[in-house]
């Protein structure tokens, strides 16, 4: 779910911004959109982002940040909304990674009966899951957020 009325947002965009796209970074010598350290939340309402896109960045935070920045990108996207993720395979050469991931690492925000820890009250549902290959393997995974549970 894609739309004009709502921004996408493109997450640790660093030296490759996108068009189109509201292009987000910590590093202001990037010259990003807006300058800001997403472990400290998105600067977007609730609800008010059509597309989050985060590319090669979320395996350079920490697992705790990791977890909150997931919960984050629930909060700020519209109902039906996408997070479009793009994460290395396994262990790579870059040692500026701090997570690790499986083809299976999401899994838990799927689960209903996952713990309310991981998904921090969060729904999804997997709109598309794919493995490719670049530099290294990569898992591109598609989330779509769902309404809230009881």
């Amino acid at each position: 779910m894609t739309s004009n009325r709502y921004p996408q947002i493109n997450l640790g965009c660093g030296i490759y911004p996108e068009a189109g796209f509201v292009n987000v970074d910590v590093d202001p010598s990037v010259h990003p959109d807006i300058v800001r350290d997403v472990t400290r939340g998105l600067p977007f309402g609730d609800a008010s982002v059509a597309l989050v896109r985060a590319h090669h960045f979320l395996e350079h935070l920490d697992p705790d940040d990791f977890l909150f920045v997931i919960s984050e990108c629930w909060r700020v996207l519209v109902p039906g909304g996408l997070l479009d993720v793009l994460v290395p395979l396994g262990i790579t050469d870059d040692p500026t990674h701090r997570i690790f991931f499986h083809e299976n690492s999401f899994n838990v925000f799927l689960d209903p009966n996952a713990q309310a820890y991981y998904r921090r009250g969060t729904t999804w549902s997997c709109h598309s899951r794919s493995v490719v290959a670049q530099k290294f393997p990569g898992l591109h995974i598609v989330l779509c957020k769902q309404p809230p549970t009881a």
